[in-house]
């Protein structure tokens, strides 16, 4: 082996859900003196009952569980253990061990690196806002630009850019289209009149939904210079665009274009899953602006385009959890055949089964080290490892124990961190 420091990542399920096992609090368990053997119980009875998604925090020594007085009179080395995944013991009568409960190394609270837990982050999606609409009016100031007025006889051009992974796969290059709109004819008594900016906004909107490639990217919905929200022809139990009837421009009152981005990648089950699979998570990207339509940039004034939420990549799905489970399970020589019938055998599924990928999931991340006293190179170095539980929701029986044990005995410095996000919820159409 080498002999540089290298690190390790073992992942632990802390799922279970709270029941009348008074011993536990959504799985993890509070008391102390329950052995690590029983994790491998799973009666049916509520009051207990352990098994899978049960965890907790064990004496290094004795494999029994401590709890928050126990760890502040004796704040001794630890293991974190979880219960087996697996609903069977033995695959054949050679073949046995399987529902032994998985443990991490002995973790001294001297050399806890971090604490730390990673929330749920939910997936947003971008919303660009193009002249009046709902949230353009909640500007303050408000924008110039975003008070357009459109005139018969000129031609107006906006340009939308597609980017991010999912254009990048799809097309192998970011995407950019132009679409035109027009003013009419002028009559002949009144040129260069302003028009219904609305009837601009629906000819942006019925070229985007129309075209091949943007129409899986961009969900559009129109407002009129009435304030009124348009949605696409077809739409169940909506105004759509089709039906508007322009009463004509009215003097002060601006329309405006609201674009959604709107990609859905291909999913397919648990039962053809592959760890290969991908799975796509990252937001369309869409720049818009209006490109100038008489030739002089110097005179040039575009309609605004303003973003109300950026999109956001999201952190805690079901899927990335999945994958990583498997890689770490795989250390513990519990393999994940590729193949459906194998997989059965050798109870890949209950793997595969014990996270939900539709679900978010928080994480708890403990990164401690071991020192290596007897390295042959003569270079005292330190091997790291990083401790993981997927738990449904943030624990605080488990941070309370945490933050006693290390306040106890550790250095001070490892005090628990939290990674979070700001979402975006944007304005009700």
């Amino acid at each position: 082996m080498s002999y540089f420091n290298h690190s390790f990542r073992q992942v632990h399920v802390g799922t279970k859900a709270t029941t009348a096992n008074a011993n536990q609090v959504k799985g993890f368990i509070t008391v102390a003196d329950i052995p690590t053997l029983s994790l491998a119980i799973n009666t049916g009875v509520a009051a207990s009952d352990y098994g899978p998604g049960s965890w907790g925090l064990f004496n290094a020594t004795t494999y029994k569980s401590v709890s928050n007085a126990t760890i502040a009179a004796n704040s001794c080395p630890l293991i974190l253990a979880s219960a087996s995944l697996m609903s069977k013991d033995k695959l054949n009568p050679v073949m046995g061990g399987y529902q032994e409960s998985i443990k991490s190394k002995t973790i001294n609270p001297k050399y806890v690196k971090s604490f730390t837990r990673v929330d749920v982050c939910e997936f947003s999606q971008q919303v660009v806002h193009v002249g009046a609409t709902k949230y353009t009016k909640t500007l303050s100031p408000s924008q110039s630009a975003c008070s357009f007025d459109f005139v018969c006889g000129e031609t107006y051009t906006l340009r939308i850019d597609v980017q991010n992974s999912p254009a990048l796969r799809f097309l192998n290059h970011n995407a950019y289209r132009l679409f035109q709109a027009d003013g009419g004819c002028c009559a002949a008594s009144n040129p260069g009149a302003t028009v219904d900016g609305t009837l601009i906004m629906i000819q942006w909107a019925n070229l985007i939904i129309a075209d091949p490639l943007y129409k899986d990217f961009i969900y559009p919905i129109v407002y009129s210079e009435a304030g009124v929200a348009l949605y696409p022809p077809g739409t169940a139990g909506k105004y759509t665009w089709d039906n508007y009837v322009s009463p004509g421009h009215v003097a002060s009152h601006y329309a405006g274009l609201r674009l959604l981005g709107a990609y859905v990648d291909t999913k397919f089950g648990n039962c053809s899953f592959q760890v290969t699979d991908f799975y796509e998570k990252q937001p369309i990207r869409i720049i818009v602006s209006m490109t100038d339509f008489n030739g002089d940039p110097c005179a040039f004034t575009g309609i605004c385009a303003v973003t109300e939420c950026g999109g956001i990549t999201g952190n805690g799905y079901g899927e990335t959890a999945v994958r990583d489970l498997i890689l770490s399970q795989s250390y513990n020589q519990n393999h994940f055949p590729t193949d459906i019938r194998m997989r059965e055998i050798e109870q890949g599924s209950d793997i595969l089964n014990a996270l939900d990928r539709n679900t978010m999931y928080v994480r708890y991340i403990i990164e401690h080290t071991v020192p290596r006293y007897g390295n042959p190179s003569g270079i005292f170095d330190n091997d790291t490892y990083t401790v993981e539980i997927i738990v449904s929701s943030s624990n605080a029986s488990f941070e309370t124990m945490m933050a006693t044990w290390l306040s106890a005995k550790g250095d001070g410095c490892a005090v628990l961190e939290t990674i979070s996000c700001t979402g975006c919820t944007p304005l009700a159409p």
